[in-house]
């Protein structure tokens, strides 16, 4: 590759590569057969602004993973989401269950005491024999239906910090990921094509 043609493909993807490999991407093109130019010009690079603002505003939800044509991180992190709402969804259900049940624990308590304070009846026996029934029922499910849900609102919870905190590093290193991964995506293409006559540098597949 002529030496003007080293520096306008050099130059036309100098912002868009980590600048420590800067140096190390132009030796690579005066490596490269003139070949290589046409497709490293043309070649779509992903802009590490426009990832950092999709991972700011939609990074929660994996589109800045499918902007970068990561479709397994988008997935997992879509994933993520979706089981911690359905540990939320279904704690939060189990939780109104629990709170109706205390509630009607309250009422049910309040109207054994008042019967037990009247006179003795068959009617008054009986009314007492169905309420503490109830009481014995509902005092049977609801620990089991108090820590359950108390157990996935705090998996849920769990999951969705997890996927904030993913969230929050990824806006930190979104730009310095897109200008890897385009680096890699330039380099493989050079390496893909022949380089030179004496063979591939040995520290060059160590790049990809």
């Amino acid at each position: 590759m002529t030496e003007e043609n080293v520096y306008l493909v050099a130059e036309k993807h100098k912002n868009d590569i980590p600048k420590e490999n800067y140096q190390e991407f132009v030796g690579y093109l005066r490596d490269s057969s003139d070949e290589c130019v046409d497709g490293l010009m043309n070649m779509p690079l992903k802009k590490g602004k426009t990832s950092l603002l999709i991972t700011i505003f939609a990074g929660l939800f994996g589109v800045d993973r499918f902007y970068l044509k990561d479709k397994k991180g988008g997935i997992f992190k879509i994933a993520m989401l979706v089981v911690a709402a359905i540990f939320a969804t279904v704690g939060g259900i189990l939780l109104g269950v629990t709170l109706a049940d205390k509630e009607a624990l309250a009422t049910f308590t309040k109207e054994l005491a008042v019967l037990e304070k009247l006179p003795a009846t068959a009617e008054i026996t009986a009314q007492i024999a169905v309420l503490e029934s109830k009481i014995a029922e509902i005092n049977s499910s609801l620990s089991l239906t108090d820590t359950l849900s108390m157990i996935l609102l705090l998996i849920g919870g769990i999951i969705l910090v997890i996927a904030i905190a993913r969230w929050i590093m990824d806006i930190t290193s979104a730009v310095s990921v897109t200008k890897t991964l385009n680096y890699r995506k330039l380099t493989s293409f050079v390496w893909k094509h022949e380089l030179n006559e004496e063979g591939v540098p040995e520290s060059f597949p160590s790049q990809l």
